[in-house]
């Protein structure tokens, strides 16, 4: 004999609707049923039957008892008694492993089949097993609507919510159209909750399936005879042990079929009324909800996320709205009155059945992380009620309330604040007269900059009243020039700045020490790596722009024919070597490029233009950070008649700015310059006064400084002198300054400008005192640091050059020179020197291999990885003048 562990009350309900002579159960039976047979064509709801279920404690075996007490007289006994046994139309399955009984959960596998098995006709659509039990919340907007409370029995995986045949409401009680009471119910339970879940039964629906329903099934339950099973996770209140009490309904739709299409009738003999009337489904996605809880002093937040709303009898309008008359969304926490979201929220289409609907609630109160839950009621608009679309007359009771689909969301909430502005990531370091903080990039959709806070180390606190900054930064660095390069140490933390002023909490606190190491020579000094440019008859100049973490642009030209020049490009990084593919971005030749914050490559050039091809033109295009390649865009054009003109140079400042300058023509030949964006320049600005003679010499170099002032030098007419001019943020060019002049027998050339993070200029050239003899040229260099252009050292004696030279600096101002020259038996090598702050020549290095060569042409990057110390790397890149060769590259760096 069965230990009994607890009584489960099942109350099966079938609906059923008949028109005609159609009956429910069979037409002879139908006859002694006291109900009108003159049914309209809309579904119904009928008590089919009522069992009670025990479970055994020990064994989890189960056993179904029928209840011969119920409303349907001779016909239902008929079909409660054998061979029609209740055990082979529901069944009930513990799952062990699945359970924790000592706490209350218990996973149950309840089966259902069909009680006419191979009668088509009677098949049943949108069948639901509610789980009934006490009640202990109440509903603000609807009267006398209650569920279940984390004290009462639960079910935790409901597909829905519904208040059909509730104890409370439905109260024509042993009656096909009430609540009816099962003998064998545990004594002096009632299930008093009228809001109860459920799950949904239909043909394409297995155990655990997730109540996924393709349109085309309607949520069939067909009559097959095969079992249709679905698992329950039901929690129930433990006091010592569990208290399992709960009752059970089975809820279906039906109407009857096209008898046309008998005796085996298919899914489209159904109409649509054979569904429910209300929706079938409600499902919620969360699309950005913001609610969280940190604290019962910081909490917050908005609710954002979309209501998906099925209906089957949408079908028949095509159109859902027709269908929901409210949409109301409540909860006990969140905010204080329930609110009907249709009339500030639409619907969208989403299915044939399906529309969606966004919902934002904002300023949420969660009063902790979890049970923060809505309760959402979509209203049918027809039938208004519960009462059954039947002719029954008046002598049934029904709840006086809008025909509804529930659904209960249990909210996310994070337990931090997504609302607080977001702490930057920093870090710094010390330099000669400087210390430099850089700042991650936050992601805020009100992001004004940045405050900066310092203080010496042996300092207790900071002081948040003031920040270091006198307006709010909005690059992603910070320079802190009001230091002491004398063992001081200072702190620094940073604070992210939203548009209404707001900051955020701290970041994690840095600090440094500006002082200045000189550097002893050079380190690691790599083999020349090629770059894996393709095939190139020629590559004729190759210039590079490298960012702080060693991502590397690139741009040469080659050329078939000297009417046919090709700019390429490529991306990569100069830590492990690789690089992309090459990009061709336009015809032309002597190619610049730089980036932008976006990692956008911008790029000019000019057109190949000899002797015999009198108009020079200038190009500019760009390449996105994925690829994605501009559309060439012509710049200047003048007519000049003698050999070509010189390469453009392009420069961006922190604002994103494009700067480009050029020799061309504009009331006389000089230095040109313009700015802007694609297709929005500025008008040609002559920043020079006229120059004359051989205009491919005077090959201006143009360099941004941290602060956005433009450096620009040039050679003078007829390579008498190096002339340097400085654009202030306002766009005032100062006066031209003569950087370095020559005697008539002397001569200036192939420069190159870079700027330190002071703002101090750094000029290289080369000087011959055997013009026009051009083959015993001196690498010289000079810089503005006294704030006036220092007398030029001679960086090498021996080692003259014969081609451009190259400049670059790095955090601490120190210069590093590089040239190319010929070494006799051993080719054509490149050198680079290092000068310190001092302008003392420290050492001198060859950075190429000791390989032959016709000839190369060097240029010179940069400095990456600025911020710490030993890692400054100088990159010099080269084109070999012999056929096909790649561009070149090395890398070096200082020792201190």
């Amino acid at each position: 004999m069965l230990t009994r562990f607890a009584v489960i009350s099942f109350i099966l309900l079938f609906l059923a609707g008949c028109s005609g002579n159609s009956s429910l159960l069979s037409p002879d039976l139908f006859l002694q049923e006291s109900i009108s047979r003159k049914y309209s064509s809309e579904n119904s709801r009928y008590l089919w039957g009522l069992y009670t279920i025990s479970i055994d404690k020990s064994s989890l075996a189960s056993e179904i008892v029928p209840v011969r007490s119920t409303q349907f007289n001779a016909n239902v006994t008929k079909f409660l008694q054998k061979p029609f046994s209740p055990v082979s139309m529901i069944s009930v399955s513990i799952d062990g492993p699945s359970s924790d009984i000592p706490s209350g959960l218990i996973a149950v596998d309840v089966s259902l089949f069909h009680p006419f098995p191979g009668l088509s006709q009677y098949a049943g659509f949108d069948v639901r097993g509610i789980f009934m039990s006490g009640g202990g919340l109440d509903s603000k907007h609807y009267p006398n609507l209650s569920w279940a409370s984390d004290d009462e029995a639960r079910l935790l995986n409901a597909d829905g919510w519904t208040r059909f045949w509730n104890f409370s409401e439905f109260t024509s009680y042993e009656t096909i159209f009430g609540y009816t009471q099962g003998a064998l119910v545990t004594s002096g339970f009632t299930p008093t909750a009228t809001l109860n879940p459920y799950k949904y039964f239909s043909d394409e629906l297995n155990a655990e399936s997730p109540l996924e329903i393709d349109p085309e099934t309607r949520g069939m339950f067909s009559s097959t005879g095969e079992a249709h099973t679905r698992r329950y996770d039901l929690q129930f209140p433990v006091d010592g042990t569990p208290k399992i009490k709960f009752a059970y309904a089975i809820d279906a739709s039906w109407a009857p079929p096209d008898p046309d299409g008998g005796p085996n009738f298919q899914i489209d003999d159904f109409p649509l009324s054979a569904n429910c009337q209300e929706a079938y489904q409600l499902t919620v996605t969360n699309s950005g909800s913001s609610a969280f809880y940190v604290s019962s002093a910081n909490y917050g937040g908005d609710l954002s996320f979309d209501l998906y709303i099925y209906d089957w009898q949408s079908g028949e309008t095509g159109m859902l709205e027709s269908q929901v008359k409210a949409v109301w969304i409540e909860s006990m926490t969140l905010f204080p009155d329930p609110v009907d979201v249709l009339t500030s929220s639409s619907f969208q289409p989403n299915g044939p059945t399906s529309s969606v609907v966004h919902i934002d609630i904002p300023d949420v109160t969660p009063g902790e992380l979890l049970n923060q839950k809505l309760l959402i009621g979509v209203e049918s608009t027809s039938p208004a009620n519960y009462r059954p679309q039947l002719d029954i007359g008046d002598s049934f009771v029904f709840p006086d309330e809008p025909l509804a689909a529930y659904f209960i969301w249990d909210v996310p909430v994070l337990d931090n604040d997504p609302l607080a502005i977001p702490v930057p990531q920093v870090y710094a370091c010390g330099a000669r007269l400087s210390v430099e903080i850089h700042i991650s990039d936050v992601n805020w959709p009100t992001l004004d900059g940045y405050n900066v806070y310092r203080k010496i180390s042996s300092e207790p606190d900071f002081d948040f009243v003031s920040p270091l900054n006198t307006s709010v930064i909005h690059d992603n660095y910070f320079y802190d020039y009001d230091v002491l390069a004398d063992g001081t140490t200072y702190d620094y933390v940073v604070k992210t700045v939203d548009l209404n002023t707001s900051e955020s909490e701290p970041s994690e606190m840095i600090s440094a020490t500006p002082e200045y190491i000189a550097p002893t020579g050079f380190i690691d000094l790599d083999a020349p790596l090629d770059g894996d440019m393709g095939d190139t008859n020629l590559t004729n100049i190759v210039n590079a722009n490298v960012d702080v973490d060693g991502n590397v642009y690139l741009v040469w030209d080659t050329y078939e024919t000297w009417e046919d020049f090709k700019v390429n490009f490529c991306r990569g990084n100069i830590n492990d070597g690789m690089f992309g593919e090459t990009i061709e971005v336009g015809d032309g030749d002597k190619p610049d490029v730089a980036f932008d914050s976006e990692g956008t490559a911008h790029i000019a050039w000019g057109y190949p233009s000899g002797p015999d091809l009198p108009t020079k033109r200038y190009f500019y295009n760009t390449v996105t950070a994925d690829g994605t390649v501009g559309t060439p865009e012509e710049l200047h054009s003048f007519t000049y008649g003698n050999w070509w003109c010189v390469e453009p140079t392009i420069a961006v400042t922190p604002d994103d700015e494009v700067h480009i300058v050029f020799t061309g023509y504009s009331s006389g030949y000089g230095v040109l310059y313009i700015h802007g964006h694609a297709g929005d320049w500025s008008p040609v600005e002559k920043i020079s006064g006229d120059i004359t003679g051989f205009l491919a010499i005077v090959d201006p170099d143009l360099k941004a400084d941290k602060w956005g002032d433009l450096h620009v030098a040039w050679v003078g007419s007829n390579r008498y002198s190096i002339l340097y001019s400085k654009r202030d943020t306002s766009g005032v060019w100062s006066p031209a300054e003569t950087v370095h002049s020559v005697s008539d027998n002397d001569a200036t050339d192939r420069h190159a400008l870079d700027v330190d993070r002071l703002g101090v200029a750094h000029i290289s050239f080369n000087q011959t005192s055997n013009f026009p003899i051009l083959n015993d040229q001196s690498p010289m260099y000079t810089n503005n640091r006294s704030g006036t252009w220092m007398e030029p050292i001679e960086v090498h004696s021996d080692l003259i050059t014969n081609g451009p030279v190259g400049v670059a600096c790095d955090k601490d101002g120190n210069a590093y020179v590089n040239w190319y020259t010929d070494t006799g038996d051993q080719g054509w090598q490149v050198y680079c020197a290092m000068i310190d702050t001092s302008d003392n020549i420290v050492t001198t290095s060859m950075i190429s291999d000791n390989s032959v060569s016709e000839g190369v042409i060097p240029s010179f990057t940069g400095i990456t990885h600025t911020c710490y110390e030993g890692d400054a790397s100088v990159i010099s890149w080269w084109v070999s003048r012999s056929p096909n060769e790649p561009p070149n590259y090395s890398r070096i760096q200082a020792e201190y």
